[in-house]
């Protein structure tokens, strides 16, 4: 979706609801900067990267890398993210 004229990327649902622009990458990936999302309010903050000073593991700001694929699903890819695990991945389909 856009937000200020911008793509723009919200997790509503699950354990770890995140927010955050979309930077195109090249034709068919971008880069996801994500924030946590606080209770469908939208991004608590703006992105503040790994020197960002927040130590709480539920607030840590999550890069992503954001990939459309051939049969039109997209993926986004968080390496090494603060919680549970060393590699997430986020498939999205149309409805």
């Amino acid at each position: 979706m856009e937000k200020d004229g911008r793509l723009f990327f919200e997790k509503l649902s699950g354990s770890q609801r995140q927010s955050g622009y979309l930077y195109l990458r090249d034709e068919k990936s971008w880069v996801l900067l994500a924030t946590p999302n606080e209770g469908h309010s939208g991004p608590i903050r703006e992105y503040s990267g790994p020197q960002g000073g927040v130590t709480d593991p539920q607030l840590i700001d999550e890069p992503a890398l954001v990939s459309l694929l051939k049969d039109g699903r997209a993926r986004a890819v968080f390496p090494w993210p603060e919680l549970e695990s060393t590699f997430n991945v986020l498939e999205m389909t149309r409805r």
